[in-house]
C-alpha cells in the first residue's frame, strides 16, 4: 500500500522541493501457492481498492481475526494538489472483504493521537493497537522538526483513544522497532533520537532495549549484552521479529537459536557461508555408545569365561591329588556320589 516513488526530472512536475511523488496503489501477493522471488505474482488492486490519498512512512496491524487491516499515521498527500495532510483522519481502516477504506467513524473517542508517522506500532490479542513514539516533519506540513516520546492506543472494539503518560517510558524516538512478546510485553530496539524540537535526530543503541508490559501498564529498561566480538552499530530502518521454534514435545520456546544468512547479491536465502572442504563431525548420539557396549560386552564375557575355566581346571587337578571329605548332598545324586568314593 502506497510508497514513494522517484520523478522524472524531465516530468513537468519535477522540481528541487518535489522530486518524488506518493503512490496510492494496493497491490496484494497471494501465499497460497509457490513462487519465485524473481518474479512474484503481485495482483494490482488500485482499480477497485485505490488510497484515499497518497501515503507513506505509515504503520499498518492486521486485526478483528485477519478481516481489517490499520493504516496509522504517515505522510498524506494529496494526488492531485500535491499538499499536506489530505485526510483529517489520523487512522483509515481497509476491510479485506470488500477492499474499500474508511475511517473509524461515529463513536470514536477518548484522547485523539495528533498526526505524525515513522511510529513503532503493533496490535495485541485483544484487538488493540499500541502506537509508540514518532515525529513531523517539513513532508507533513510542520516547520518544526519534532521527535514524540508518548504512547498511545487505540481500542479497535470500543473505538476508544487513550494517552498513556507514565513514569519511566523511553526517550523520544521515531524509526524504532516494535516487537510483541506473547506474555503481553512489547520489546523496543533502536530508532533516532532528539533532545528538543527542531534539534537534530541521533542514533540509539541497539543494546538499549525499552519493555512496556501491556498487561502491567509499566515501563522497564533492559541493556542488552554485547560482547567484544559482536559490535552492533546504532541503525535505522531495520526490521525485527519474534522467532518461534517448537521442541521435540511440542510446546512453544518463544525464542529461536537458528542463524539465518542472506545472499545480498541475488537477495537469496542460504544455508552456508563460505566454502565448506568437509562436513563436520556428528554429534555424539546413543548409537555410538550403543556400538561401545556392543564391544565391550563380548571382551569382558571372554575374560570371565576364561578365567572361570582355569579355576575349574586347578580345583580339579588339586582334588584328584588329595580328595577332601564327602559333602552330604541330599537325593539320588548324593548317592550316586557317595557309591563312586573309594573305600
Amino acid at each position: 500500500m502506497g510508497g514513494s516513488r522517484p520523478i522524472p526530472k524531465n516530468s513537468p512536475v519535477w522540481s528541487q522541493t518535489h522530486q518524488h511523488n506518493l503512490s496510492d496503489e494496493v497491490f496484494y501477493l497471494d501465499l497460497s501457492s509457490p513462487f519465485t522471488v524473481d518474479s512474484p505474482p503481485f495482483t494490482d488492486l488500485s482499480d477497485i481498492s485505490r488510497m484515499p490519498f497518497g501515503s507513506e512512512k505509515g504503520s499498518t496491524v492486521l486485526g478483528d481475526n485477519g478481516q481489517r487491516i490499520y493504516l496509522v499515521g504517515g505522510v498524506q498527500h494529496n494526488m492531485a494538489t500535491f499538499n499536506y495532510n489530505a485526510s483529517d483522519s489520523i487512522l483509515w481502516i481497509y476491510t479485506i472483504k470488500s477492499r474499500q477504506w474508511n475511517t473509524s467513524g461515529s463513536g470514536t473517542h477518548g484522547t485523539l493521537m495528533p498526526g505524525r508517522r515513522s511510529t513503532a506500532t503493533i496490535i495485541n490479542s485483544k484487538s488493540v493497537i499500541y502506537i509508540f513514539g514518532g515525529k513531523v516533519a517539513l513532508d507533513m506540513g510542520s516547520n518544526v522538526f519534532t521527535v514524540f516520546d508518548d504512547l498511545f492506543t487505540f481500542d479497535t472494539n470500543s473505538l476508544e483513544w487513550k494517552n498513556f503518560s507514565l513514569p519511566n517510558h523511553p526517550s523520544k524516538r521515531y524509526h524504532c522497532t516494535a516487537t510483541l512478546m506473547p506474555d503481553g510485553r512489547i520489546i523496543y530496539i533502536g530508532g533516532l533520537n532528539q533532545s528538543n524540537p527542531g534539534d537534530n535526530a541521533t542514533r540509539l543503541l541497539m543494546t538499549e532495549i525499552y519493555v512496556f508490559d501491556t498487561v502491567q501498564s509499566t515501563w522497564s529498561l533492559k541493556i542488552a549484552n554485547s560482547p567484544d566480538s559482536v559490535n552492533i552499530d546504532p541503525r535505522v530502518g531495520h526490521t525485527a521479529v519474534l522467532g518461534n521454534i517448537t521442541n521435540d514435545f511440542g510446546p512453544s520456546t518463544n525464542t529461536s537459536a537458528d542463524i539465518y544468512l542472506m545472499n545480498l547479491s541475488n537477495y537469496t536465502w542460504v544455508t552456508q557461508f563460505g566454502n565448506i572442504t568437509s562436513p563436520p563431525a556428528p554429534p555424539a548420539s546413543n548409537s555410538t555408545y550403543n556400538k561401545l557396549i556392543a564391544i565391550i560386552i563380548p571382551v569382558v564375557g571372554l575374560v570371565i569365561i576364561g578365567i572361570a575355566i582355569s579355576i575349574i581346571i586347578i580345583v580339579w587337578r588339586r582334588r584328584r591329588r588329595n580328595p577332601g571329605p564327602v559333602l552330604p548332598i541330599s537325593g539320588e545324586v548324593a548317592e550316586e556320589q557317595q557309591k563312586e568314593q573309594p573305600s
